[in-house]
């Protein structure tokens, strides 16, 4: 497994359990000599040893935790080990300084009390973006962020009118041979994630290539693709192996 980036308590947080494991192991020890030689065996049993073995079980949990970001999972070493593959992950919510990161039955928190949880919580998204984009792979120019979410925008006003006014229509992949101008906007929206949402700016001839293969060969998890001329006039919808056309309508 090769790892992209890892994090464990702060030195800060090490230090306080480290100090307080070790002062009350050491206390429960003493007490359970004191115990034995009073033969208080209750005192022993309930209150000395306990303490000791939970004193025993922070120290071996303090140098087994961390977490470790790979190129396609997420893990959590403790106790037991718990993985999240990033392409399952369905949230990332933050809640008191914490990340919440969750899956279908498995959920993995990055607390307070770790180093550089910002940093690593952002290495999981560029991580998670990294994948997505190479396993949905779309030609052409990457786009700034800035201008995806205009696109966005633009999309969904769109769609909206044309489920009004029921003007979407089903076309079949000859309407790329239509499409004359050098370039067009594909627009790729995430089904869950706003960040993994992207746009490009392809050529016509990667864009005829990409959209015939995209509709004779459908991913597992199949994504949505949006067409769009650089004067946004209309839009073409390609998903589940189906093209839709719309075009934009005045308010």
């Amino acid at each position: 497994m090769h790892v992209v980036a890892q994090t464990d308590y702060s030195p800060t947080t090490k230090t306080l359990i480290y100090a307080c494991t070790i002062g009350f192991g050491l206390l429960a020890a003493w007490d359970a000599v004191d115990t034995v030689s009073k033969r208080d065996f209750g005192h022993l049993s309930f209150v000395s040893i306990p303490l000791l073995l939970g004193c025993v079980a922070g120290l071996v949990y303090l140098l087994k935790h961390r977490l470790v970001l790979s190129e396609t999972t997420l893990w959590q070493y403790g106790f037991r080990t718990k993985s999240i593959p990033l392409e399952d992950i369905e949230s990332i919510t933050e809640y008191l300084g914490s990340y919440l990161i969750k899956a279908a039955k498995t959920s993995i928190r990055i607390t307070t009390d770790l180093q550089h949880k910002d940093t690593f919580k952002e290495q999981i998204i560029a991580q998670f973006q990294q994948l997505d984009a190479t396993r949905y792979h779309i030609p052409g120019q990457v786009l700034e962020t800035g201008y995806v979410n205009k696109l966005l925008q633009q999309v969904r006003q769109m769609v909206a009118k044309s489920i009004q006014n029921k003007s979407l229509a089903e076309v079949d992949t000859s309407l790329l041979e239509q499409l004359v101008e050098p370039a067009y906007y594909v627009v790729y929206e995430h089904p869950i994630h706003d960040f993994l949402h992207r746009a490009y700016d392809t050529e016509i001839s990667q864009l005829k290539s990409f959209i015939y293969q995209y509709t004779n060969t459908i991913p597992v998890h199949a994504r949505g693709i949006w067409i769009l001329p650089h004067s946004l006039e209309w839009l073409i919808l390609c998903t589940e192996g189906d093209l839709f056309f719309m075009r934009a309508t005045k308010a």
